[in-house]
Order: structure tokens, then C-alpha cells, then sequence
């Protein structure tokens, strides 16, 4: 009789462990969990397990995958798009397989439109104003219609913003290092000081790597259009805060719209947080009438969070059957 897969998840949250009970179940494989980050203390929880499921609360480091390591588990898999929080190149060393999950971008690119559309209507302003007083602000807004939006990153987020925008009549300008042959036809790639330069409102769409650490800083916001929008819905790293509340503060951005932000961990999805000298940008921005600021939740739809859920025990079971494993990150 084949022996039964058994897979340990850690991060567990209330939102996706129903889905993990029903994918387990239906996959037929031993499952056990629990809600906290994986750590040196809890580590020994998966002792005999064939494979381990995080998310971006363990910091999977190198004592973590020694430790991993000489527990004989050799696949670690993130319930998340983002893996930042594993040592990728130190775990191929030790010969551990990373996973992550996929799915749809249609919640991350529908978020990032709602975000441009609240600040070019100033609807935080309305909102906070219409408690006692219910004349009209003294400028009118722009339209999505009329406005040239400039996609910084046109991977599988940045086409379907690209997609939806059309549908509301914008202007496209785009920058990628690598340009998409299907968006040639569509949008119009410039280089990236010429999207700064025309852009009333500025989506940036790229991947949270090394490469793209503070991507947008002091130098790239002085070369923004003064008033501009500018949107972040990705990874809080490839913005540098400091210059980011910088450019607010004298008035070069019109509006400021987040649901990441760098040093987030300590804050986001917690409840009654209150300030402190940590969370001081984060607390700053908060209260700033022009800035509005969610708390990394553009994923959070059902029907990511089942396929988040699903590419984290799917990622497993192909790497122990041997089957083709497209959420595999390190070619060993």
C-alpha cells in the first residue's frame, strides 16, 4: 500500500483553513497544522513530514533550513506569490525545493484601478468631509478617461491593468525591460524618465527582487509630474518611504495610494496596533488626508485565496510523485 503524504502547514489563518481542510481531504493526504510562524522553537513540529507549507510570516533563514534539512524535509512551499521570506540560493545549496503559489492577477490589478480611481475622485477627502459638511470641494477632479497613465511593469498584473484601463478610455504609456509583444499594439512603451515626466498617475507593477530594491526613490519621484497619483499594490521594497513622504510633504504627488509598504511585517493583519517609533511612516501616511492606505490586502478574494491555498499542497505532492511542478522557484 502506497504510504500517505503528509504535509505540515505553519501561518495557518482563519481565512484559508477551511480550503486547506477540503484540498487535503479531497487529495487524500495527512495534514496537520498550526497558526503560528515557523521558528527554531516549533521546527520539531514537522518531524516525519514529507513537506512543510508557510507563508510570509516564517522566516525561512539558513539555522531554519539546516534545521529543515536534518529533519530530512526537503520541499518548502509559500502560500504566497512572494517568497522573499526564504533564503532561496542557501536552500538550493542544501538541497531543499522551493514552491510558491500562483493565481489569477485579476484581484491585485482590480484593486490597483480602484485605488486610481479613489484618488483622481479624492474620495477619502469627500468621505472625511461629508461628516458635517456637504458642499463641494473647491476643484473638480479629473476623470480616469482623460487621465495618461504610465504601467511601470507589464508582466501578468500590468497586462490586465493595462486591459481594464482601456476599458475606461486612459491614455497607456508603459516601461518594462523586457516589453510584451501582445501590448505593442496597445500601449506605448517610453523610457522609464519619460513616463515620470507625462504620467498623471504613475502604477508601479514589478517583482519585489533584489534588483528592484527602492526602484522608486528621491531621484525617480523629483522627475514625476507635479500633482501626480502614484500606486504601489505590489511590494512595499521597490518604494524608499522616506522619499516617498518627502515628495508628499512638498506637495510633487497629488495623491498617494498603497497596499504595501516597506517594514509592514509588524503591522499588517494585526488588530489594535498603536504607534510606535517602528511603524512611524506607516502611522504618518495613515493620517495624511491624500494618502489612501490598505493593509496588504489586495490578494484577499476567495478565489485567490483557494488557489493560494492549493498551490501550496499541489506543490508538494507533484515534487514527491515526480510529476512536472509548475510552482517550483529553484532548479536544484
Amino acid at each position: 500500500m502506497n504510504k500517505k503524504i503528509k504535509i505540515f502547514a505553519y501561518d495557518v489563518q482563519p481565512f484559508e483553513l477551511n480550503y486547506l481542510v477540503e484540498i487535503t481531504n479531497n487529495i487524500g493526504i495527512c495534514f496537520q497544522f498550526t497558526e503560528h510562524p515557523l521558528t527554531e522553537k516549533n521546527v520539531d513540529l514537522c518531524v516525519g513530514y514529507d513537506g512543510i507549507s508557510v507563508i510570509g510570516y516564517s522566516r525561512v533563514n539558513e539555522d531554519i533550513i539546516n534545521k529543515l534539512y536534518h529533519q530530512g524535509i526537503n520541499i518548502v512551499s509559500t502560500r504566497t506569490v512572494g517568497y522573499d521570506n526564504i533564503d532561496i540560493e542557501y536552500a538550493r545549496k542544501k538541497g531543499l525545493v522551493v514552491c510558491h503559489a500562483q493565481y489569477a492577477p485579476n484581484n491585485i490589478a482590480e484593486f490597483t484601478v480602484m485605488l486610481a480611481l479613489m484618488l483622481l475622485r479624492k474620495i477619502k477627502q469627500l468621505i472625511n468631509r461629508t461628516s458635517d459638511d456637504f458642499s463641494l470641494p473647491s476643484s473638480a477632479c479629473m476623470q480616469l478617461s482623460e487621465a495618461k497613465v504610465g504601467v511601470i511593469g507589464t508582466g501578468k498584473i500590468g497586462k490586465l491593468v493595462v486591459q481594464i484601463l482601456k476599458g475606461f478610455g486612459s491614455d497607456i504609456i508603459a516601461y518594462d525591460i523586457n516589453p510584451s509583444d501582445e501590448l505593442i499594439s496597445t500601449v506605448t512603451y517610453v523610457d522609464i524618465d519619460t513616463l515620470y515626466r507625462d504620467s498623471d498617475i504613475v502604477l508601479v507593477l514589478i517583482p519585489g527582487n533584489k534588483e528592484n530594491h527602492h526602484f522608486i526613490n528621491d531621484a525617480a519621484f523629483k522627475k514625476m509630474k507635479d500633482g501626480c497619483i502614484f500606486i504601489n499594490t505590489v511590494r512595499g521594497s521597490i518604494v524608499e518611504t522616506g522619499s516617498l513622504i518627502d515628495a508628499l510633504k512638498s506637495g510633487k504627488l497629488g495623491g498617494v495610494g498603497l497596499d504595501v509598504i516597506e517594514g509592514e511585517s509588524n503591522v499588517m493583519h494585526h488588530s489594535n496596533i498603536t504607534e510606535n517609533r517602528e511603524n512611524e511612516h506607516i502611522f504618518l501616511l495613515k493620517r495624511l488626508p491624500n494618502v489612501i492606505y490598505t493593509p496588504h490586502c489586495a490578494f484577499y478574494t476567495q478565489e485567490a485565496i483557494r488557489e493560494m491555498v492549493n498551490s501550496g499542497v499541489v506543490s508538494i505532492v507533484n515534487e514527491i510523485k515526480g510529476i512536472s511542478n509548475p510552482y517550483r522557484v529553484n532548479n536544484l
